[in-house]
């Protein structure tokens, strides 16, 4: 068997051990199939205006699935859909949409233009309020002879992003395979994605917010892998196979930050660096965090600003700039392990149970209490608490909400066999007077983890944030594409060690982790002027955080470890509350600071010599330590 053989086997293999998507058909998606759509997915039918019409039919919604079933979806101009919505395919290696070969308005490279964007048609400058687009197991083709195709122009802001996703040109042409141009960038989380060819694989330019990718490979980029103008980036696993220089940063007028760990960069030219940091800006450069980066055929892992750092420094740890560090502690990160996010089982549909299979209210003039609002509206939907509890109890191993709002006056206990909850896009609200305190959700039992899917946490006052969830249970609990959640650990129930927590692209707070546990967190934003999160006792890893608002960031207490890499402290001008309260915990962090004027750490332990600050002017953080 050729060695080409065997990598065709394995590359089959993955694609064969990834589930196929597929939703019950009272699930609440919008199928492009479907007749009023008309989609065709045959590889000849142009399906532009069919698509088109999905598109449109989620605007306006929250959160609205549009689906695409396996198919090749042959296009010829632009697609877009943005804010609130998942776009769905059934099969990453099934589901593609390829524009024609030599489609019009494709071939000036001067002048990209995309094949998907998640821009609205009428989006002007910066924006900030795109939120939670999502593009999910899709191959995007651009075809041959458009050599100016883009194959997504993405933004997404407190959430969304791409996953299982391949980026492929036809014949290796095009401008650019991710266009992340636009100001007002993420937090949005990339991973498991794939792009193949074009001048410029991915290209990130706003110095707001930050983007997160985690799987990242990137394979026959002509000019560079990754382009950085004052953007920070964080990305962890990457493999690139390519002769050019995998990042690098051009010219901008505030600075970036490039944070790049646990990687591979192979098949450089000698006469190139893997990282090229040589570009000068206004008021500050892109600062360069390295650990665990391997290199191979470049003549140095990178040039940053003058100083060659060589690949044995890259595969250690390596970073630009000051460290700002409390302690006597080496000026390094914690470097925790990290653990891969269990895989969600994907159930065949006949098997999930409807939850409005199980006796659920329908609110209504009569069934709604005076409190029951939503955004200061009376809920329209349904009260399941009890329902919820009866489908938990049932045995099933996936529980589905079609697509919808529901009210929760006490808690519901989520035990027994459930593995998954899927909300299919939906808004759970808690009725705070019913729950006098207590969370919506307590997660209980051990065994196998237990999987929560699309869902946003809504809250009947919408004032104070509160906790919604609760996690007493030693078996694992993943949290992934969901909003507003609030979470605290406890004493599992039955005893024994708390389960692990996985969390993929979350927007919401607080977090309180009260009991020892291990968490791991993959783009986490949190915007409250109270405090965001406190980590009292856990083993905490957060790649890319993002905040918002005057709170303190982080309060660490003793027995806790946090460590964070990536992401960025947009504040909201507080003069003196501390990002980080270190009441004896520890902490790295590499991370990227705007328009703030806090104290960035404060250890009240050591007195007036506890305090870390910064002036406006600071930028960048390249490395926070605090040894306890």
């Amino acid at each position: 068997m050729t060695l080409r053989h065997l990598a065709l086997l394995l590359v089959l293999a993955l694609h064969a051990a990834a589930a196929d998507i597929v939703f019950p058909p009272n699930s609440g998606v919008l199928n492009v199939r479907e007749a009023h759509f008309g989609a065709k997915g045959d590889g000849v039918t142009d399906d532009t205006e069919a698509l088109r019409k999905v598109f449109k039919a989620c605007e306006g919604t929250h959160m609205a699935t549009a689906y695409l079933p396996a198919g090749t979806y042959v296009v010829s101009d632009t697609l877009r859909f943005a804010e609130w919505i998942y776009v769905q395919g059934e099969s990453r290696a099934r589901t593609v949409i390829r524009l024609k070969d030599g489609a019009t308005g494709f071939q000036n490279a001067a002048q990209p233009k995309p094949l998907v964007s998640t821009l609205s048609p009428t989006a002007k400058g910066q924006m900030n309020m795109n939120f939670s687009t999502h593009l999910l197991h899709v191959t995007l083709d651009t075809g041959r002879g458009n050599a100016g195709a883009v194959g997504v122009e993405f933004m997404s802001h407190n959430g969304g992003g791409l996953e299982e996703v391949t980026i492929r040109s036809g014949d290796g042409a095009g401008a650019i395979g991710i266009d992340m141009r636009r100001g007002g960038q993420g937090p949005a989380l990339c991973t498991r994605v794939s792009v193949e060819g074009f001048d410029v694989g991915i290209e990130a330019h706003p110095s707001v917010y930050s983007s997160v990718f985690d799987e990242l490979r990137l394979s026959g980029q002509r000019q560079a892998g990754i382009r950085i103008k004052n953007h920070p980036l964080t990305v962890r696993r990457l493999v690139s196979e390519n002769r050019v220089p995998v990042m690098q940063a051009v010219p901008g007028d505030e600075g970036g930050q490039f944070v790049l760990v646990d990687s591979e960069l192979r098949g450089g030219a000698a006469d190139a660096v893997a990282i090229d940091n040589t570009a000068k800006s206004k008021f500050g450069e892109t600062h360069l965090f390295l650990r665990n980066v391997k290199v191979a055929g470049y003549r140095a892992a990178a040039d940053d600003r003058g100083r060659a750092v060589t690949a044995q420094e890259a595969a250690a740890e390596y970073h630009s700039g000051k460290v700002l560090s409390l302690g006597e502690g080496a000026a390094r990160s914690l470097a925790l392990p990290v653990r891969d996010v269990p895989e969600l089982p994907w159930e065949a549909p006949a098997a999930w149970k409807n939850v409005l299979d199980f006796g659920a209210v329908k609110l209504d003039a009569a069934t709604r209490q005076p409190g029951d609002k939503m955004w200061d509206k009376p809920i329209e939907g349904h009260d399941i608490t009890e329902a919820l509890q009866k489908a938990v109890d049932s045995g099933a191993a996936t529980v589905f909400l079609p697509r919808g709002n529901y009210l929760i006056r006490r808690p519901v206990r989520l035990r027994g066999k459930l593995r998954v909850l899927q909300g299919c896009g939906s808004i759970v609200i808690g009725a705070r007077a019913g729950l006098a305190g207590e969370p919506m959700f307590i997660v209980e039992g051990a065994g196998e983890p237990l999987f929560l899917d699309r869902i946003s946490f809504g809250d009947s006052e919408g004032k104070v944030p509160f906790t919604k969830l609760e996690h007493a249970a030693a078996r694992p609990l993943v949290i992934q594409h969901s909003r507003w959640l609030g979470y605290r650990n406890a004493a599992p129930i039955g005893g024994g060690a708390l389960g692990d927590l996985f969390v993929d692209d979350m927007c919401g707070g607080p977090w309180l982790f009260a009991q020892p546990q291990n968490a791991w967190l993959r783009s986490l934003n949190v915007e409250s002027d109270k405090t965001k999160v406190t980590n009292r006792a856990a083993t905490l890893w957060v790649l890319g955080y993002k905040t918002e608002g005057k709170g303190t960031d982080f309060i660490l207490g003793p027995g806790s470890a946090t460590e964070i890499l990536g992401g960025s402290i947009y504040e909201g001008h507080s003069t003196d509350v501390p990002c980080f309260l270190n009441e004896g915990g520890r902490l790295s962090a590499t991370l990227a600071r705007f328009w703030t004027r806090e104290v960035l750490l404060r250890d009240p332990r050591r007195g007036a010599a506890g305090e870390i600050k910064t002036g406006k002017g600071a930028r960048h953080v390249d490395l926070l330590v605090a040894a306890p």
